[in-house]
C-alpha cells in the first residue's frame, strides 16, 4: 500500500504545470487502541506467560499538516503529523508512560465538490518515557480520511489509521520484533510487533484546493 501510493504521488506530480498546490495545516484529538502478543516472561516479567497486552490509547491533541497538488478532481501529497499520548495501560507493566505519535505519510485522494477523500501510506512510530526507561516503536501502515469543506478555508476531517510496528527500541538496544527483550537486570520477555489503530477528528484550515484550470474557468 504504501509503495503503490509513494508511485501514484510521484506519477501526479509531474502534472503540477497544469495542476493547482493545496495545504492545510490541521490541529484537534485522536484515540484509539493497541495490542501486542507477549510470552516467555523471566524475572520481573515471569507472571507474563502468554497471551495479548491490549487497551485504549488516550492523546493529548494531534497537530499536523497536509499538502501537495490538485489536478481536476485527483489530489496527490504528502501528511506530517503528530499527538500526543499519555497510556496509563501500556504493555508488560510500562506503568505511567507518556511520549508521542509521529507520522509521515504519501497520500493520494480524489475532491468532489467540498468533499474530500484519501487514502494514504504511513511511515509511523511512536516514543514513550516510562518509569522503566524509555521505549520507541517504529513501522508502516495505511490510513483513509474524508473531508468537509463547510466553508472556503475551513473543512472538518475525520481519518482512521492502522500501524504495525516491528521495529522497537528499548533498554539501549534495537530490535526487530518478535524479539525477546532484556531490561538489563536479566529480566525478559518476548514481545510481538505493536499494533495501533487510531481515529483522529480535527479541523483544517485549506489553501489553494482546485487546479489552476478550475481558477481560470472561475473567473472567465
Amino acid at each position: 500500500m504504501t509503495r503503490f501510493l509513494v508511485l501514484l504521488v510521484l506519477t501526479l506530480l509531474p502534472l503540477a504545470s497544469h495542476a493547482g498546490f493545496f495545504i492545510e495545516p490541521y490541529l484537534g484529538g485522536d484515540g484509539g487502541n493497541y495490542s501486542q502478543a507477549v510470552s516467555g516472561g523471566t524475572g520481573a516479567y515471569s507472571t507474563i506467560t502468554g497471551g495479548t497486552d491490549s487497551g485504549s490509547i488516550k492523546t493529548g491533541g494531534v497537530t499536523g499538516v497536509r499538502g501537495g497538488a490538485a489536478f481536476s478532481i485527483f489530489l496527490a501529497g504528502l501528511d506530517f503529523n503528530i499527538a500526543g499520548i499519555n497510556n496509563s495501560s501500556d504493555p508488560v507493566n510500562y506503568d505511567n508512560s507518556n511520549g508521542a505519535f509521529v507520522s509521515f505519510s504519501a497520500l493520494a485522494g480524489l475532491q468532489i465538490g467540498n468533499l474530500r477523500v484519501w487514502a494514504k501510506g504511513i511511515d509511523g512510530g511512536i516514543g514513550q518515557s516510562t518509569s522503566q526507561g524509555t521505549f520507541a516503536y517504529q513501522g508502516f501502515g495505511f490510513g483513509a480520511g474524508v473531508g468537509f469543506c463547510i466553508f472556503k478555508h475551513l473543512s472538518i476531517d475525520v481519518e482512521y489509521a492502522s500501524i504495525s510496528m516491528n521495529k522497537m527500541t528499548a533498554f539501549s538496544n534495537s530490535y526487530t520484533l518478535p524479539a525477546t527483550i532484556n531490561d538489563g537486570k536479566g529480566d525478559t520477555i518476548l514481545l510481538n510487533p505493536y499494533k495501533v489503530n487510531l481515529v483522529f477528528v480535527s479541523i483544517g484550515i485549506p489553501f489553494g484546493l482546485g487546479s489552476r484550470e478550475d481558477s481560470k474557468g472561475s473567473r472567465n
